[in-house]
C-alpha cells in the first residue's frame, strides 16, 4: 500500500468499526455482505444526522429511512479519482455538513 493511501486509510475488522462517530457512509459494491449489516446498530453509533449513500441500490432505503438514516440512492460516477455524487439536494445537504465517510 503506498504511503498517500496508509495516511488517508484506516483498514477495521467491522462495520461497526469502521462506522463509529461517521457522520455518513457509502455503499459503493455490490457485495452481498452489506445486505446482512445490522444497519439500526451502525445508525446507533454514528453521529448525527446520520447519513447513508447506496450508490448500487442494494440497500433497503425505506428499511433505512425508518432506522433513522438519511438516505441518498442515485448512482455515482467516478471522475479524475474522485467519487463525484450526480446533483441532489440531499448529497448537497451531505457535502456541507459531512466531515467523514467510511468507504
Amino acid at each position: 500500500m503506498n504511503f498517500i493511501v496508509q495516511k488517508s486509510v484506516t483498514i477495521t475488522q467491522s462495520v461497526l468499526d469502521a462506522t463509529k462517530g461517521a457522520e455518513g457512509v457509502v455503499v459503493a459494491t455490490e457485495w452481498p455482505e452489506f445486505k446482512n449489516v445490522d444497519w439500526a446498530a451502525v445508525y446507533n453509533q454514528m453521529s448525527k444526522p446520520a447519513f447513508i449513500f447506496d450508490g448500487r441500490l442494494l440497500l433497503d432505503a425505506r428499511e433505512l429511512r425508518e432506522i433513522g438514516f438519511r438516505v441518498g440512492y442515485r448512482p455515482v460516477q467516478v471522475v479524475n479519482r474522485y467519487l463525484t455524487p450526480f446533483r441532489s439536494s440531499l448529497l448537497d445537504e451531505a457535502r456541507s455538513k459531512t466531515r467523514q465517510f467510511v468507504l
